[in-house]
């Protein structure tokens, strides 16, 4: 069943129905915009610095700086420096401004994009959280600048309160700046802390201006990773401002604040790509030149359709509750609510508010929907690196479509899946996917991506994927579907699998990655478990020219056996070892338990052959059960050859991870003397690009600089390195020859 969805590019146009040209258009969103009446209540900027500067918080931390032995500056100085520190961090709503960003912005848009969707019954849950008087925030997974504009925009269109939102300093440019304050947004730095030592003065402000805003009820948006995901998958949650907001719930100062976690899903990246900050080049600083480029560039390009998502709204101080208690005694979660733990007796401890985090990250990350350009990269990446014709790249996309709804997980887009398909890789650069056009067995001349739909078959239907209407995908798909009208001619696309193309489409494919993370964890854990890489029954395959082979004519280590219970030990003590950046699973799930539910759901969907070994118990008739109950011990697995390319291609996704972490290993006797992070990242990456370069790589994405920095991170969590004051270095007890060889026998075992 199609979940309903509103367009805020058009919704203006649908409730007021008529023909319009350009100019009449303009005029008309302009209208729509200036009589918006909903953006009132915001306290001017000098009434909220007075009331920041009269802080007793802020004046506590006066009093501390004056006392520290470390600190040089006298009480002039220092009420000086909350003065100017007020003055740099604080804005607000300015109605004329935000009405004029709030018809800008969508007459922009339009230009560029096919639709920016939305589901109105999320809206008319925010719209009820609103107007409560418990404060809302907004805490967005972060994938591009347009974050910023998207969420205020959606919200000022269906008359909700924008948010204050919390900006990095490198936005405070000329211009740009003053129209991010004027807007809502309040600039902080990336680091609190000074490098002489704690800035109790700058934590002070910050939290007092927060604490301000949420006990006169307003709206704040926060970005919880910190900075905007460079490889698709959403960054570690940064804590500090979070913190903030559970000391206001635990000091009183607010009986509550309710969280609200948003996904934005992005068809086509406007910022581009990220490819050279992924081969470890430093970050650009933020310009004005710079972002007047990018603004100008965006008109000479077409970037899809945008879905915002709102998840599941958090009460901290529920959470919090349920955080605690399941820390305490895991079988014992109150689920009804009904606790004697108190917040303001109880001690709220980092790990509370680490757990938070990674709770608001995770329904973040789950209520998100999929675009095509997501699935059609994720197939190009982890299925078909070698090319696929359009026919078996369609087959595949239908068969992923399915198995994607039926985990509950919401598609952005519908259409026949022809016309899906050739319109995604229209959107593609030529860089990245290659299309030709091939005859029976010979190839033609290359055609550009933008002919691709040239191929598609003219009917009505295939007026529903570009007319950037979409809905949730959850229409039935032949599983056997082909293109009628191919027969001898059809299209040969292959993925650019070279560095840094690669990068590019692997952000795409990341979107799918922590949907099948734990299946690719599983899949490479079998590797360890029978010593066979199963990538070799391909290759016989492929060889063959055919994969009807009889399992007897297989050589016997091919047909290896192991027990379910050695399989969940290596999957945990892989999951361990990556340390992962993105989330298995909840907080309050049980990360064992998931992986048994994913190991059933892989035996049960003919991935895994199983054979019961173990224990028979009968269950007494007084428990209402007449037949005999089984209870296994343990069962004997097998991997179904008739599964291999599936069974690859969930091994294919975490891949570069297993590999990265090899390389990272080999360069560690490189810190006998200690170094900072860049400089021991620029020396594996440009390890691992020689590896490319001798093909000794088999996952070329295992040079980008995020999956080497989650690995070097995954090492200081295991206690193999540690950081001090930026410097990295190896743990005492870990720092010998011996010790790198097992690390890397102990890794080499899960390579793909």
């Amino acid at each position: 069943m199609a979940t309903e969805v509103s367009d805020l590019l058009t919704m203006h146009d649908v409730r007021n129905p008529r023909k319009r040209g350009f100019l009449t258009r303009t005029c008309f969103y302009w209208y729509i915009a200036m009589s918006n009446k909903s953006q009132v209540g915001f306290t001017s900027v000098d009434d909220m610095r007075n009331r920041v500067l009269t802080n007793d918080r802020v004046q506590e931390a006066i009093e501390k700086t004056l006392n520290d032995n470390s600190s040089t500056v006298n009480r002039t100085e220092a009420v000086l420096k909350v003065e100017m520190t007020a003055k740099e961090m604080i804005g607000t709503v300015t109605t004329r401004v935000i009405r004029f960003c709030g018809w800008i912005y969508i007459t922009l848009l339009k230009q560029v994009c096919g639709s920016v969707q939305f589901s109105p019954k999320q809206m008319e849950l925010v719209k009820e959280l609103s107007e409560q008087t418990c404060p809302v925030v907004y805490m967005p997974l972060h994938f591009s600048h347009l974050d910023y504009i998207l969420l205020s925009l959606v919200l000022f269109h269906n008359d909700i309160k924008v948010p204050h939102i919390a900006s990095g300093n490198n936005l405070q440019i000329p211009i740009i700046g003053y129209f991010i304050k004027k807007a809502g947004g309040f600039f902080i730095r990336r680091k609190i802390e000074e490098k002489n030592g704690k800035d109790y003065i700058y934590r002070a402000v910050l939290q007092a201006y927060i604490t301000e805003l949420l006990k006169e009820g307003q709206s704040i948006e926060v970005f919880i990773e910190g900075t905007r995901s460079r490889s698709g998958l959403p960054n570690l949650p940064k804590t500090g401002l979070l913190s903030v907001l559970v000391d206001a719930v635990t000091e009183k100062n607010v009986s509550d604040v309710t969280i609200v976690p948003v996904h934005t899903s992005y068809e086509k990246l406007l910022e581009g790509n990220y490819n050279n900050e992924l081969l470890g080049k430093a970050k650009k600083p933020e310009s004005l030149w710079d972002t007047c480029k990018s603004v100008a560039r965006l008109f000479f390009g077409y970037y899809g359709n945008i879905k915002i998502n709102f998840g599941k709204p958090i009460s901290v101080k529920s959470a919090l509750k349920d955080i605690n208690q399941y820390l305490r005694d895991p079988s014992n979660v109150d689920n009804d609510g009904d606790s004697s733990f108190d917040l303001i007796s109880s001690v709220i401890s980092r790990r509370h508010v680490s757990d938070l985090a990674e709770h608001i990250v995770y329904h973040g990350m789950t209520s998100g929907s999929f675009m095509a350009s997501h699935l059609i990269a994720y197939l190009l990446v982890n299925r078909f690196r070698a090319g696929v014709v359009l026919e078996d790249l369609i087959d595949a996309y239908c068969r992923l479509k399915i198995q994607i709804t039926g985990k509950g997980r919401d598609l952005a887009f519908c259409g026949e899946p022809q016309d899906v398909v050739l319109r995604t890789l229209d959107l593609f650069d030529d860089s990245i996917v290659d299309v030709h056009c091939i005859n029976g067995d010979q190839e033609s001349s290359p055609i550009s991506n933008s002919d691709a739909n040239d191929v598609s078959t003219d009917n009505a239907d295939s007026e529903k994927a570009d007319s950037g209407i979409f809905v949730n995908g959850n229409d039935d798909i032949p599983v056997n579907w082909s293109v009628d009208n191919v027969e001898k001619s059809t299209l040969f696309i292959k993925p650019n699998i070279t560095i840094p193309s690669i990068f590019e489409l692997a952000y795409y494919a990341n979107a799918l990655t922590p949907l099948f993370a734990i299946e690719s964890i599983i899949c490479l854990s079998v590797n360890a478990v029978t010593g066979f890489r199963y990538y070799m029954i391909d290759t016989v395959w492929k060889n063959a020219g055919t994969n009807d082979i009889f399992e007897d004519s297989l050589p016997q280590k091919m047909k290896v056996s192991f027990r379910r219970s050695a399989l969940v030990e290596k999957t945990l003590e892989l999951c361990d070892l990556l340390q992962l950046d993105f989330l298995l699973c909840d907080v309050f799930m049980n990360l064992e338990d998931c992986i048994q539910d994913r190991v059933q759901e892989l035996v049960s969907g003919g991935f895994f052959l199983s054979t019961v070994i173990g224990s028979q118990k009968r269950i007494h008739q007084s428990y209402g059960i007449d037949d005999e109950y089984n209870m296994v011990d343990d069962e004997l697995l097998k991997v179904n050859l008739h599964s291999i390319p599936q069974f690859l291609s969930y091994q294919s996704v975490l891949a570069p991870f297993i590999e990265a972490l090899s390389l990272v290993v080999e360069q560690l006797p490189a810190l006998s003397t200690p170094m900072s992070t860049r400089d021991f990242l620029s020396k594996v990456l440009i390890h691992a690009q020689l590896r490319v370069r001798t093909g000794l790589a088999t996952r070329i994405e295992c040079c980008s600089s995020e999956t080497v920095l989650h690995c070097i991170r995954a090492f200081e969590q295991n206690n193999v390195l540690r950081n001090v004051d930026g410097l990295l270095s190896v743990v005492g007890d870990c720092n010998d020859p011996a010790y790198f060889n097992t690390l890397l026998s102990k890794i080499h075992v899960f390579l793909m």
